[in-house]
């Protein structure tokens, strides 16, 4: 891996490296894999398409646009678009087969269902998610997963999206709606995931501990005298996650020991920015005496007024019902 400012620079210190790699292999008696040694160039200018000269025992390796390591495919801008769209073909074809074995006599029952799910579908759909999850071509996926969902719950196309994974509680899902965002655990008290199951359980009081599929901070460790950073917490199971999310906006801050942590749902950016188009007209309606809101899943307002009942998507469709009900 090199960085440099000019391709001319790049490709000098890229041979440098391969030299140095061919002296230590030859001394060890090992043999590269040139086949199986590429070049590639990530980098988000459009115009600037040119393939490596890189060589190694005057050999010149392949370059590829978007080479495949340990099953991700990289494109040059790391949006990983193409690697996504391998996995909606591949987790398609699974989900086809998931949907024929519903129809089957002998393999519709929900137990089944959900095993083979699991085995089939969520297997492939969720391998290193962790890596590509902020990519916005994540919806690629998404809709495929809604139909596995569909499928093994039975449930049909009016079902609101965010109904599903609670229908199927026993399915790992590759859905934000299992991750939170812990804010205020210092360094110290460590973030594994064995870690935060004992913090959650210990701060919510909870019957047993939460399984906990992944846990990290979300910044490099602070500098003495800094805030904690954020710790984001992926649970295995649905209602879990659910639980602590209510628990969370019930109490607040929950004092913990010396610390006080807070606890928010995990939204996509595009789902965070939405959400936060209606903070003014929220702010509006809260001098509004009589009326009732809240957010739904996943950016919608629902107002109540005088025995009426009102949801927009748009912000601009609220602040224009906000405005006839103060000139009422």
């Amino acid at each position: 891996m090199l960085r440099r400012t000019t391709w001319s620079v790049v490709e000098q210190g890229l041979n440098q490296d391969m030299g140095i790699l061919a002296a230590y292999l030859r001394k060890w008696r090992l043999q590269l894999s040139t086949g199986k040694t590429v070049s590639a160039a990530y980098h988000l200018c459009n115009k600037a398409k040119r393939e490596l000269s890189v060589s190694v025992d005057n050999k010149r390796l392949e370059h590829q646009l978007a080479p495949k390591y340990l099953g991700v495919r990289l494109d040059r801008t790391l949006s990983y678009k193409q690697h996504l769209e391998e996995v909606r073909a591949k987790v398609t074809a699974r989900v086809s087969l998931i949907r024929r074995l519903a129809g089957t006599t002998w393999g519709a029952s929900a137990r089944t269902l959900r095993i083979s799910t699991q085995a089939l579908v969520f297997s492939a759909a969720e391998y290193c998610a962790p890596v590509w999850s902020r990519s916005p071509h994540v919806k690629k996926v998404d809709p495929i997963i809604n139909n596995a969902l569909r499928i093994i719950t039975g449930c049909l196309k009016p079902t609101p999206v965010s109904y599903l994974p609670v229908l199927a509680t026993n399915v790992r899902i590759s859905s934000p709606g299992l991750a939170a965002i812990i804010i205020g655990v210092p360094e110290e008290a460590g973030t594994t995931p064995m870690a935060v199951s004992k913090l959650l359980k210990e701060a919510f009081e909870l019957e047993k501990e939460p399984l906990v599929d992944r846990s990290h901070h979300t910044q490099p460790k602070p500098r003495p005298g800094e805030r904690p950073h954020a710790v984001v917490a992926r649970l295995h199971y649905c209602l879990d996650c659910v639980d602590i999310l209510k628990r969370a906006r019930e109490r607040k801050g929950i004092k913990f020991g010396v610390m006080t942590i807070f606890v928010f749902p995990d939204y996509t950016a595009k789902i965070a920015r939405a959400r936060a188009a209606f903070n003014d007209v929220r702010r509006e309606l809260r001098d509004i005496d009589g009326l009732r809101f809240t957010i739904l899943h996943p950016a919608r307002l629902r107002v109540t007024y005088n025995g009426m009942e009102r949801e927009f998507t748009l912000s601009k469709e609220a602040e224009t019902f906000v405005r006839n009900l103060k000139w009422v």
